[in-house]
């Protein structure tokens, strides 16, 4: 049983991609992973490359990493396409939005992170035909 938020982030992100990938070796399948652009610290000043190295700063952004890790490893035909700051048109489904909110309340708080994205529509992501 899941006792902690970190442990049900890595039951998903991690041991969950490590059984779609053997479930996608016994049927010669090929994966593609949706990941995010968590598995970063952050710091980097122009756009992520596929090669930079990865360093989480999050439990989520571990669980994601160790996910794409499992993935690279497991010897099944993969991709890994990373998103950030995903939404659809109403705002009510904006990410940050909350994040912005509580920012403008908030402007000193120690929960928040300077962080610099370019949000994606949903419509940009790559979908089944």
């Amino acid at each position: 049983m899941l006792r902690t938020k970190s442990e049900l982030a890595f039951a998903v992100n991690a041991s969950g991609v490590e059984n779609v990938a053997r479930a996608a070796q016994l049927i010669a399948a090929r994966v593609f992973l949706v990941s995010t652009d968590y598995v970063f610290d952050g710091k980097g000043t122009r756009p992520y490359e596929t090669t930079d190295p990865i360093a989480p700063l999050n439990v989520y952004g571990a669980s994601k990493a160790a996910g794409e890790t499992a993935l690279s490893k497991s010897g099944v035909a993969w991709s890994i396409g990373r998103t950030s700051w995903l939404f659809r048109s109403a705002w009510s489904v904006f990410p940050g939005k909350d994040s912005l909110v509580l920012r403008r309340r908030a402007p000193n708080s120690p929960w928040f992170t300077i962080r610099s994205a370019r949000p994606l529509h949903s419509r940009s992501c790559p979908r089944d035909s």
